[in-house]
């Protein structure tokens, strides 16, 4: 049991560090044209 609490904690903490990254992205899209990944 103490390992699935381990478990969700770090997956919570993925999660939230992925919705910063994705707020993040989408605030510099407001100021540079978006291109695809590949296109940088």
């Amino acid at each position: 049991m103490r390992f699935l609490e381990e478990e969700n904690r770090d997956a919570n903490k993925t999660l939230k560090a992925q919705r910063e990254l994705d707020e993040f992205l989408a605030f510099l899209h407001m100021f540079f044209p978006y291109r695809g990944v590949e296109g940088s």
